[in-house]
């Protein structure tokens, strides 16, 4: 079911799967204020809806995220969500991404239950192990 979408955005829950998941369109001419907006409306998915899976899919985002912005990122959602008892999340980005990611956070970042992928049905698949 969708529950928010915008000109770069749109957000999906699936209920039977527990699973929220975020879809990043459009985002060549996406601005920071923007971008930090629609972040703010999957946070706000924490106590309306049950989720205990988050998918994200940053295939095609076309915005460059500068550190600040990630170390956001981090702090404003992904602690939030782990916090909030979501179990598995699921970061599917662009596979010269994926590449460039040090070898240290692919192999740390699963402690705490967030893969990378640079596959949306390997991702898929691994939050319903």
């Amino acid at each position: 079911m969708k529950i928010y979408e915008s000109k770069h955005l749109t957000i999906n829950y699936y209920e039977n799967e527990k699973t929220i998941e975020n879809v990043w369109l459009d985002t060549f001419h996406l601005l920071e204020d923007n971008y930090l907006s629609d972040f703010q409306e999957i946070k706000k998915c924490i106590g309306k809806y049950v989720f205990d899976k988050f998918i994200s899919d940053s295939q095609d985002l076309e915005f460059g995220i500068v550190p600040e912005m990630q170390n956001w990122s981090i702090t404003e959602i992904i602690t939030p969500f782990l916090l909030s008892g979501v179990q598995k999340i699921a970061l599917v980005i662009d596979k010269e991404f994926f590449e460039m990611r040090s070898e240290k956070e692919k192999v740390s970042a699963p402690k705490f239950g967030i893969r990378y992928f640079d596959d949306l049905a390997a991702a898929k698949s691994w939050l319903n192990e």
